[in-house]
């Protein structure tokens, strides 16, 4: 169960072409 919650938080913004705020969230440092 503790390994599902990981990738389903990384399968609910799989648009991160779209949600690109979102991935600024989730990897801050990615922009960067």
């Amino acid at each position: 169960a503790l390994e599902m919650q990981g990738p389903v938080l990384v399968g609910v913004p799989v648009d991160y072409r779209d949600n690109v705020r979102l991935m600024e969230i989730v990897h801050p440092g990615v922009l960067n």
